[in-house]
């Protein structure tokens, strides 16, 4: 595991230090107003993926990790289902192009919202290989594969440069990006995956008991998500979408530096062993604590340095919803992790399902109020509440089922090593007593 740690990291960032140039770029080229328009477009296009894949790829994640036998099989009905998901998703978003578009981003140009559905297959079979190569451990590939996909997509930015428009090079440089990274990951994954004939109804009810209330579940978080970028752009028009969506890129990058960890660990907490499911998901829980103390603490103070540097004085007005979404993003990687171990080991999947979409609903209200009432940073507030309300609903109903000291999430010196972590497994099984005595310090090195 510390060998997948090492993969993972290293991708990671190389994907993020590509990803800040590319920020900077295109901000920088458009403007607060047309990157509003960029960041809304790109929104659109993450959110339908969602629709399209998201339950197909916690199947694989989680299938895959506690059944190596079924892989190929399981593969194959992945790929059918989210064959037949993304052709209902573009059937529907062509059919409702025009009125989204005018409810959404109203000065785009028709033509140019239609090239940026092209997007959206290469997103959703790219993002499926990943979460393949995952499920079956193959983190060194998946890393290499996110390395390859951001130096692709500078194809972005570099169409931001040299156009005469940057929304519209920047959008067109993006989607060859897209079909290229689709391309490569699967010639390069397509021998790993193992792909093998679906399998008959029995398989099916499988994977799908598990697919369907994810497939919910996942999209009543990315609506969370995404929600509040879309409420600023309605309430408070583009120029604030922009300042907006560059609080949240940079947030969400500053958070991408510790997803490492849960790609390195999301198949032992997935996996079979429910000791080690459950010592890994607080361990997790606990060094992601850590980071989020130290990345809002540092959101403060460099916040207002850190939106100069990138984007330039135009959005220096991100800085202060800047410092409040990173603690927000800092919780996503904890929440993926706790997410996982409820479904995997508890049943959960409907209940995580359930959870998920009381939560966005919630965050819609609050959205709506809170951007009316105090614009970027209201939305803001809304958005890191929500992640953490999330959080803290999912630790709750862990706890109930494995008990466990709400001290055994409180950062401790010695979680800061990583090899405790990510080296050898438990020294015993979980014996769930309901007293609270589980054998959830690190293991020895």
């Amino acid at each position: 595991m510390l060998r997948n740690y090492s993969y993972a990291a290293a991708g990671q960032f190389v994907s993020v230090a590509l990803a800040v140039v590319a920020l900077a770029i295109v901000t920088r080229s458009m403007g607060p107003a047309n990157y509003g328009s960029y960041i809304i477009l790109t929104t659109i296009v993450t959110l339908l993926a969602t629709f399209a894949a998201a339950g197909p790829q916690a199947a694989a994640l989680i299938v895959s990790s506690r059944e190596p036998d079924r892989r190929g099989v399981l593969h194959g009905q992945i790929l059918v289902a989210t064959t037949a998901l993304l052709v209902v998703t573009l059937v529907a978003a062509v059919t409702l192009a025009q009125p989204l578009a005018r409810f959404v981003a109203p000065t785009l140009a028709p033509e140019l919202a239609a090239v940026n559905l092209l997007r959206l297959p290469p997103l959703v079979y790219a993002s499926l290989v990943t979460s393949q190569l995952s499920g079956a451990g193959r983190i060194g590939l998946a890393a290499s594969l996110a390395v390859v996909s951001a130096v692709v997509a500078m194809l972005g930015p570099v169409g931001a440069l040299v156009a005469a428009d940057p929304l519209a090079g920047a959008v067109v440089g993006t989607v060859l990006a897209g079909y290229l990274t689709a391309i490569i990951s699967w010639v390069f994954a397509t021998g790993a995956l193992g792909l093998r004939r679906p399998g008959d109804f029995a398989a099916w009810r499988s994977a799908l008991s598990i697919a369907v209330p994810m497939h919910v579940g996942t999209i009543a978080y990315s609506m969370m998500l995404r929600l509040d970028l879309l409420v600023v752009n309605a309430v408070l028009g583009r120029h604030d979408a922009g300042i907006y969506g560059l609080a949240l890129g940079v947030s969400q990058r500053v958070g991408m530096l510790t997803a490492p960890l849960y790609n390195a660990t999301a198949w032992r907490v997935s996996g079979p062993d429910r000791s080690a499911a459950l010592r890994t998901m607080l361990q997790v829980t606990r060094l992601e604590t850590t980071f989020g103390i130290l990345a809002a603490i540092g959101g403060v103070l460099l916040g207002p340095l850190l939106v100069q540097v990138v984007a330039g004085r135009d959005y220096s007005a991100a800085s202060l919803p800047l410092a409040i979404l990173i603690v927000g993003a800092a919780a996503l990687p904890v929440w993926a992790a706790v997410g996982l171990y409820l479904v995997a080991h508890l049943g959960g999947a409907w209940t995580t399902a359930r959870l998920q979409v009381l939560v966005a609903l919630a965050s819609l209200v609050g959205y709506l109020i809170m951007t009316r009432i105090a614009g970027t940073v209201g939305a803001a507030v809304v958005s890191t509440g929500a992640y953490l309300v999330l959080l803290a609903c999912g630790l709750t109903l862990i706890r109930r089922a494995d008990a466990f000291p709400w001290r055994a999430l409180i950062p401790t010196p010695e979680i800061a090593r990583l090899r405790a972590l990510v080296g050898r497994g438990p020294r015993k099984p979980l014996e769930n007593t309901g007293t609270g005595d589980h054998p959830l310090d690190p293991p020895a090195v």
